[in-house]
């Protein structure tokens, strides 16, 4: 247990030591254009974010072990925060009606039509780091931006993992029964769980 408590420290103040150069890079730039400084600010932030994601897998890694060592000892442990429980591996989007058709007659793309688009569901896949320990309760928030970056909608997934699911690939959707109702232009889809953002990706619709 202290061991595993040990690797948590280190990695926090990894985390905080890169996080602080990071801004004290950013800060302390020397004075060239706006739109370069602007370039190098994004770049500094997208290795951040990078850094973020990391930790947030070594923290869920360390969440299981600990509880899987609880289980061993007879110890009863809370139920955990969904975000400790799963890894983000990717998202895809496919087009439906309200009712999403099964995996395998699903048609994955970022680019719609709005003479034919109905629901624009999203896909993720999530690592369950509870498999083969417990049944892992997730709930997905995923927030809908219109082209012009307004908020279009949040619809909410709660979902129960089976603990024999190594890989869960959930879904959810926003949009209209019958088609044409989407304005023309590129989406914007982000994903959280536990509050934490998990993933961010983009669909167009023409």
């Amino acid at each position: 247990m202290n061991r595993l408590l040990k690797q948590l420290m280190t990695r926090s103040l990894f985390l905080t030591v890169a996080s602080c150069l990071i801004l004290t890079m950013t800060v302390t730039a020397a004075g060239p254009p706006e739109a370069d400084r602007t370039t190098k600010l994004e770049e500094r932030i997208a290795v951040l974010e990078k850094l973020v994601i990391e930790f947030a897998d070594e923290l869920a890694l360390l969440n299981v072990k600990l509880l899987a060592l609880e289980d061993k000892l007879g110890g009863k442990s809370e139920t955990p925060s969904s975000a400790m429980t799963v890894i983000f591996k990717g998202i895809k989007f496919f087009e439906s009606g309200f009712t999403a058709p099964e995996i395998a007659n699903r048609v994955f793309n970022f680019q719609f039509s709005k003479n034919t688009t109905r629901y624009v569901f999203y896909q993720v896949s999530l690592e369950n780091k509870l498999w083969k320990i417990r049944d892992n309760p997730v709930k997905v928030q995923a927030r809908y931006y219109y082209p012009d970056g307004r908020l279009m909608g949040e619809p909410v997934l709660e979902y129960t993992v089976p603990s024999d699911w190594d890989i869960a690939e959930l879904h959810h959707g926003w949009g209209w029964n019958d088609p044409g109702n989407w304005p023309q232009g590129k989406y914007r889809v982000e994903l959280f769980i536990g509050g934490n953002k998990i993933a961010m990706d983009y669909f167009t619709i023409n």
